[in-house]
Order: structure tokens, then C-alpha cells, then sequence
């Protein structure tokens, strides 16, 4: 997911400086598994990532963007992709 494509998705992180979400997209791709395993759902899961780290900091936190419990929707939402992703072991 490019810079452009992150603020049209999440048009509430405008204001945030480019090198400061540049270096949260780059922290997000490197925590995610690569493209090849996560296919179509790889920019999505990179948006949200990088929308949640970027909510976790302190500059999140200061926009009361992080719940009570320490979460974030877009946390949430990444772990429901990944679990949606994610093939499970059955035995017949």
C-alpha cells in the first residue's frame, strides 16, 4: 500500500506528517507475511496494521484513538482478517 492509497483509506490520519505514516507503513509491511500469502487481502491488512500502530502511538493515544482496553477497531479488524486467512488443520 502506497502513501496515497493509505490516506484515501483512512482520510483520518490527513494531518499526520508523510515521513511519519511513511515509517509506519514501512514498520507495518515488515510485520505482516509477504503478499504471496495473504493475496488480495495483502494492501488491507497493511492499511489496517499501519492504521493500528499508528493508533497505539503516542500521537493515537493522544487522539483518544486507542480503547479503554488498549485496542484499536482497526487492530480488531487486522486480527479478523488474519483468523479469516488462516487455513485450519482437520483431521477425517
Amino acid at each position: 500500500m502506497t502513501l496515497t492509497q493509505f490516506r484515501t483509506r483512512y482520510p483520518e490520519f490527513r494531518t499526520a506528517p508523510d515521513p511519519f505514516v511513511q515509517a509506519y507503513l514501512d514498520d507495518a509491511a515488515n510485520s505482516l507475511v509477504g503478499p504471496d500469502a495473504l493475496g488480495t487481502a495483502y494492501d488491507v491488512a497493511h492499511g489496517l496494521a499501519t492504521a493500528h500502530l499508528i493508533a497505539v502511538s503516542p500521537a493515537g493515544k493522544n487522539a483518544r484513538m486507542v480503547n479503554d482496553d488498549g485496542t484499536t477497531q482497526y487492530g480488531k479488524t487486522l486480527s479478523e482478517l488474519m483468523r479469516a486467512r488462516v487455513v485450519g488443520i482437520s483431521i477425517t
